[in-house]
């Protein structure tokens, strides 16, 4: 009996080595990180780091975004130039997410339960996470583009993205496949007609959280060579109903202004935006104008003023 449980413990103490081993050739190999865009795989691993590492600060950089879970628990920021950083307690600590290289990390967006993230890269590409931030794919292609604004449904499958002098751009798969929605825009008035033939500089767009209602925002329409100075400081806001399918122009009794921020609620009837002024070519400030009828009327500081009435709903184009 003794000398059989002899064999039992040498056993033991050979599997516990052995898997010992293991974990630290596992260990190991993370170290090195995972695969690079370009070097295959697809994904990106994000160096290893203990959950919730309590204490480390990401201290002073160039953020440019930042996106929360339902609860706030979850948090993720991103850094121009830099990385992406994500937080598991409210934003006690914070862990690095690189991709490689730093990027020109623009936006990003989140899932209600922090698990799905998806950022944009300005003159790059968009990227997804379906792991809160760990591993990331590259999901938009190999066209480099003026991504800027990003937002998602409270699941994380519906996402919307605006392309600054571009179009917007949607995807029902967490964004692994994306529709161009938006390929002309037609003059609403004489105002209008000189900048329509010019592309919108989108900056940001916002979402329901079911994904079917949203609101984008352009803060300008390029230079323009109609007018003398080249001014081109008008913005607009343009709403869909139908997960991006349709947008007709909800911000024509806005002030000929830039617009560059939007929010929404939970349901998508309540909107707020951001809108700057200029005297000349100088930003003046700006104000915040916000909507409880999805866009219909938009009350600024100093009262009410309504929309007029809607133009005929545009249909995308998917992508080739």
């Amino acid at each position: 009996m003794a000398r059989g449980r002899g064999r039992r413990g040498a056993a033991g103490a050979l599997a516990g080595a052995l898997a010992l081993a293991a974990v630290r050739a596992a260990a190991a190999g993370q170290g090195r990180g995972g695969p690079r865009p370009g070097a295959g795989g697809g994904a990106v691993v994000a160096p290893p780091a203990a959950a919730c590492a309590r204490g480390l600060d990401p201290g002073r950089a160039a953020w440019s975004a930042i996106a929360s879970s339902g609860d706030g628990t979850k948090l993720a920021a991103t850094v121009s130039n830099g990385s992406v950083w994500t937080s598991c307690d409210s934003g006690l600590s914070w862990t690095e997410r690189s991709v490689g290289a730093p990027l020109d990390w623009l936006g990003i967006a989140s899932s209600s339960d922090g698990a799905k993230l998806a950022a944009t890269v300005s003159n790059g590409s968009i990227w997804t996470s379906a792991d809160s931030g760990f591993r990331w794919t590259e999901s938009s292609g190999d066209s480099p583009q003026l991504w800027r604004g990003i937002a998602a449904s409270s699941d994380g499958t519906k996402l919307a993205a605006v392309v600054s002098k571009g179009n917007i751009w949607t995807s029902s798969d967490a964004g692994q496949s994306w529709t161009e929605n938006i390929d002309e825009w037609e003059p609403q008035d004489t105002y209008d007609y000189m900048y329509d033939y010019l592309p919108l500089e989108w900056s940001d767009i916002a979402s329901s959280s079911e994904g079917t209602r949203l609101a984008a925002v352009a803060a300008g329409g390029g230079g323009n060579a109609v007018e003398s100075r080249g001014l081109s400081h008008k913005g607009s806001i343009w709403t869909s109903t139908d997960s991006g399918r349709s947008w007709p122009e909800m911000s024509t009794a806005l002030p000929k202004a830039t617009s560059y921020a939007i929010a929404s609620s939970s349901d998508g009837t309540k909107l707020a935006a951001l809108v700057g002024h200029y005297r000349g070519d100088v930003a003046d400030g700006a104000e915040i104008w916000t909507s409880a009828d999805a866009g219909e009327t938009w009350r600024s500081p100093g009262g009410l003023r309504r929309s007029s009435p809607r133009p005929p709903p545009r249909r995308g184009r998917p992508e080739l």
